[in-house]
């Protein structure tokens, strides 16, 4: 149980006194855990100290949820230790650990829409706390002041933000000591993630609140955690130090392009823009240096490319080989007069050859744009996690001729 303390989270002297010492709250030691015979986290390993956040991100499928889910206990562990404050808790159900400062804020919020937001911080409330339930209830509203407002309003007509807020107070209603958040930013406003953000390194620093945050949304992980760990194929592969979250770069480079998002991009470019002006030895597509794309940024020189070739020369045949990544595409194919014509009478119009001809004409800008953006090399990203050509299992790993074929994807 925790120490009994009439102090709010940011008052309580006991935490100040503990975190001096460096008093290690949360001990995960090779924790293995999955679904029935499929094995999702293999030997999870890390240790977490009172006003420390740990930052876990990675591809989707590598286990963070799953190590969530086992840390609360809403999943059994098959192998190795988690300790709580001092205490073995490995086998303990949720509801112990719940008891024992340990909070849990899922993927998707959990709230209960049907009921008031009032009611669902009242649900947080347990009776051996050493707060009233209205001191428990104010204290989280005083944390989250947008709640004020809407503490009449059922939980499922408040926006993505506000149910986020509204999850992470319920959270806190029962004065936790550990506070586990699955995608805190999902389906939130980029100004709202900013003011979690802020709230959550408040609690860090002031109230000695242990996190552990797993998060696409970089900007917020930086903002929040003091260490940041990558999670792949069930193992924490390589951690960042506080010397090492200044830069990003090495994050992204770890994670690979597509793995996280950014969301401060859009507000306040830490570099100017790149000139809107096209060159010839520069295309106009560029990105701003400060937000993470799903698609690799080009070159800042590329070379110029030739000019469109006429109509004429641009048909493609219908057997011609798919184009290579990093290989300039083929151009787009005009519609010939037969076509046109076809396509004329088919919407009931009448026009004549030289009508059409001239909508080609006015069609044909249209087209040199896209034979621009054709001619432009496709840099596709290295495949960092190939598919595996997959088996058909035997008998003894298919004892109920479940499965067809297994594959790795």
């Amino acid at each position: 149980m925790k120490p009994e303390s009439t102090a709010t989270p940011l008052e309580s002297p006991e935490r100040e006194q503990s975190a001096e010492t460096g008093r290690t709250v949360l001990d995960v030691r090779d924790v293995r855990s999955g679904y029935g015979r499929v094995p999702v986290l293999h030997g999870v390993s890390f240790r977490l100290a009172e006003g420390e956040a740990l930052g876990i991100v990675g591809h989707n499928g590598m286990g963070k949820t799953t190590l969530l889910k086992t840390l609360m206990g809403l999943l059994p562990a098959t192998g190795g230790h988690i300790t709580l404050d001092g205490t073995e808790v490995t086998r303990e159900p949720a509801h112990a650990r719940s008891r024992r400062g340990l909070a849990y804020v899922p993927q998707g919020r959990g709230i209960l829409p049907g009921l008031s937001a009032l009611d669902n911080l009242r649900l947080a409330w347990t009776g051996d706390s050493n707060e009233s339930e209205q001191e428990a209830v104010e204290r989280c509203v005083a944390l989250f002041p947008r709640l004020a407002p809407l503490l009449d309003r059922r939980g499922g007509t408040l926006s993505g933000g506000e149910q986020q807020m509204l999850a992470l107070a319920r959270a806190l209603v029962p004065n936790p000591w550990i506070v586990l958040l699955d995608e805190p930013s999902e389906g939130v406003q980029p100004s709202i993630v900013h003011e979690i953000g802020k709230i959550l390194s408040r609690l860090k620093a002031e109230a000695k609140l242990a996190i552990v945050i797993v998060e696409q949304n970089l900007d917020l992980v930086l903002d929040v955690a003091t260490r940041i760990a990558v999670l792949e194929r069930g193992r924490i592969e390589r951690q960042f130090g506080p010397e090492e979250l200044g830069a990003g770069s090495a994050l992204v480079d770890a994670l690979g392009l597509g793995s996280v998002r950014m969301t401060r991009g859009s507000q306040a470019p830490a570099h100017p823009l790149p000139s809107q002006r096209a060159t010839p030895h520069e295309p106009a597509l560029r990105q701003p240096p400060s937000v993470v794309s799903s698609v690799r940024p080009l070159p800042s020189a590329a070379p110029a490319q030739p000019p469109a070739p006429p109509a004429s020369s641009t048909k493609v045949t219908a057997g011609a080989a798919a184009p290579r990544a990093g290989v300039s595409m083929t151009n787009v194919k005009r519609p010939s007069l037969e076509q046109m014509k076809h396509i004329v009478t088919s919407l009931h119009m009448s026009m004549s050859d030289r009508e059409i001809g001239e909508y080609l004409d006015v069609m044909e800008a249209t087209f040199q744009a896209y034979d621009r953006l054709q001619q432009l090399p496709d840099h596709l990203p290295p495949v960092r996690y190939p598919r595996t050509p997959g088996y058909r299992p035997g008998a003894s790993e298919n004892p109920l001729n479940a499965w067809a074929v297994k594959s790795e994807v």
